[in-house]
């Protein structure tokens, strides 16, 4: 691990594509009051482990970043209204180009689009292109992490594809494909908002074992990433 390599997480679910600008991604009734509230939907709880994950990361000595919310990549596609998924991330990235925020360069970058889950889950799920082994040795390590949490079942990784059950992460992921081959990328569903298990993960210490899980996962991928 390089003392200027860095970590760029973004939490991704504000305003899917083609819907509201104020979608908040996918809810659960975690309190059995009957109804979603906005503090149970996915837009509002994945802040909590992302931050957790930070903390622990730069208070390690590395060097991380949030994406502002405003230029989160739900929020620029739904801006933008594009046609597809796939040319909404391109729109997002383009938009990312441009705007104010400024990353610096960095031997080895990581980056983690953050995200929370529902359907009938139990495990936890990282997510890489495809295309690179240093993807999914990133996302494999942040699994082993993950898999220690008493609430999952297991935790799996995956591959993305642009047909099948991982498409629209296949494109999050894709937005990042062809460039700098020194920045890996994968993508995060640590637990499910609608199993009733994993739903402690979302008060308490939940989200800070969660964020400590990621952060950990992401450290060990850099102390050996295949290049």
């Amino acid at each position: 691990m390089n003392q200027f390599d860095q970590v760029i997480i973004d939490i991704q679910h504000f305003g899917q594509t083609g819907k509201h600008l104020d979608s908040r991604g996918a809810g659960a009734d975690i309190d059995g009051d009957g109804k979603i509230s906005t503090w149970e939907r996915e837009a509002e709880l994945t802040p909590f482990y992302v931050h957790a994950a930070s903390a622990v990361l730069t208070n390690a000595g590395v060097r991380t970043f949030i994406l502002p919310i405003t230029l989160s990549t739900y929020m620029a596609r739904a801006a933008h209204i594009a046609q597809s998924h796939r040319d909404a991330v391109k729109r997002w990235w383009k938009h990312v180009e441009a705007a104010p925020l400024v990353i610096p360069p960095a031997p080895q970058t990581y980056v983690v689009l953050a995200h929370l889950n529902a359907g009938p889950g139990d495990y936890g799920l990282t997510l890489w292109h495809g295309e690179r082994k240093a993807d999914w040795f990133l996302a494999d390590k942040i699994a082993k992490e993950l898999a220690r949490l008493g609430e999952l079942e297991k935790a799996v990784v995956r591959r993305a594809e642009p047909i099948g059950d991982w498409q629209r992460a296949f494109y999050c992921l894709d937005m990042f494909k062809g460039q700098d081959p020194n920045i890996h990328i994968v993508l995060v569903e640590p637990w499910f908002l609608t199993n009733k298990k994993h739903q402690s993960l979302a008060g308490g210490d939940g989200p800070i074992r969660v964020g400590t899980a990621i952060a950990h996962g992401i450290m060990n991928a850099m102390k050996g990433i295949p290049l």
